[in-house]
């Protein structure tokens, strides 16, 4: 006697069909709040001309090798399909609806040195085969957010990027390409891809948590000190 799942009511005049946004320009990289950023000709789709509007609670889809950058806070979206990237700075009270695709979600820290993970269903998007999660900063250091699972995992910028006090699934790789990755809260981290320590000894800094590899055929580059690794696939290299 209730109902189970989603469900919307509204007059019959309300239910025009919805137009999906494609990203275009993808050398010049796009503002999402400038309609020459989108494209909804669902023909032509990523090559259509300019739409006439930047969208607004419409589903998009962001084309590989482009880029569109969000520059305000409130955007909100139905479904994102990110093949491309995604820079949502450090804008807030952000809903990207069912998320899927490869490209990358790029955020950097808000004015409390927090990053702040959108409102949506990530689970295929973090799941084994989705996409990449990078935090950047550049400065002082920084809090992740309370996110659990990833695909890939990936840091950039020189600055500090403190692990939250949650356990971590990262399904597919870790990048820490600057800067440190400091457990601070002494977590443990399940790694089923790659490990990638650009920075050497100092870009990880453990904590008393451990490193479980769970994956197949793992390999771990750079030169790290572990306080705890455990080694449950079928091997490292």
């Amino acid at each position: 006697n209730y109902f189970n799942g989603d469900y919307t009511a509204g007059e019959p005049s309300e239910f025009d069909q919805l137009l999906i946004f494609y990203s275009r320009n993808a050398t010049l990289g796009g503002n999402w709040n400038d309609p020459n950023s989108w494209s909804t000709d669902q023909t032509l789709q990523h090559n259509g001309a300019a739409a006439g509007t930047a969208p607004s609670f419409n589903s998009v889809v962001i084309a590989a090798g482009h880029t569109i950058t969000v520059t305000t806070n409130g955007v909100n979206a139905p479904t994102t399909q990110l093949n491309g990237t995604l820079n949502i700075q450090n804008f807030n009270t952000l809903n990207f609806g069912t998320v899927s695709g490869t490209g990358p979600l790029l955020m950097t820290p808000n004015i409390s040195n927090q990053f702040t993970f959108p409102a949506g269903n990530f689970a295929t998007f973090v799941n084994a085969g989705g996409g990449t999660v990078e935090y950047n900063n550049s400065s002082v250091a920084a809090l992740l957010p309370t996110q659990t699972t990833y695909n890939n995992l990936s840091f950039t910028g020189n600055g500090v990027k403190h692990l939250p006090n949650v356990d971590l699934l990262i399904n597919g790789n870790v990048d820490i390409l600057g800067g440190a990755m400091v457990n601070v809260s002494n977590r443990n981290i399940n790694l089923k891809g790659n490990f990638n320590n650009v920075p050497g000894i100092s870009g990880f800094q453990h904590g008393t948590g451990t490193l479980s590899l769970t994956g197949a055929a793992q390999s771990l580059s750079g030169a790290t000190q572990f306080y705890r690794l455990t080694v449950a696939g079928a091997g490292i290299k």
